[in-house]
């Protein structure tokens, strides 16, 4: 019998409006702290991306272009807008934070707006990638929804993450 008191479970809304997809093999992240677990809103219909979970804000990308939460769970969100390829070092440009170290967000509030035509210039694609970033090894994800999506509304993904022992 599983012991299922001391999984975390956490269901993840949706980043922005558009629609929903896997992470594109082309666009995976490639940071040691980013693994490819988690889904991908494909091309924000105006940019708006905002926090899939109720949390804690941990981190911000010094461009704007990302965002961690942790959420009130204890499970770790990123947030990433404007990735272009596997070892791209360099940010997406056109992104600007809302949000600091810190701050306490709901789901549906926003996180960062992002100007899909400077993203596009500065060489990024513009899917906006949702991952969980810790204590993945033995975690569960299922995938809610595969088509349009409400930002902050629609439930995308939902993340069993067991206890470690």
């Amino acid at each position: 019998m599983k012991n299922r008191e001391h999984v975390l479970t956490e269901t993840l809304c949706a980043p922005g409006n558009g629609t929903i997809c896997d992470i594109p093999a082309s666009r995976k992240p490639s940071s040691s702290d980013i693994c490819q677990f988690g889904v991908a809103l494909d091309d924000p219909q105006d940019g708006d991306i905002v926090s899939p979970v109720r949390g804690r804000i941990v981190s911000v990308g010094t461009a704007g272009d990302n965002v961690e939460i942790c959420s009130e769970k204890g499970v770790y969100v990123k947030v990433q807008m404007g990735i272009s390829k596997p070892y791209q070092q360099t940010a997406a440009e056109g992104c600007h934070s809302y949000v600091r170290v810190g701050d306490t967000v709901n789901a549906g509030e926003r996180l960062l707006h992002a100007q899909l035509s400077k993203v596009r210039l500065s060489g990024h694609g513009t899917e906006c990638i949702v991952t969980v970033t810790r204590d993945t090894e033995k975690a569960k994800q299922t995938r809610l929804v595969g088509d349009r999506v409400r930002a902050g509304r629609t439930p995308v993904m939902q993340v069993e993450i067991p206890p470690t022992q």
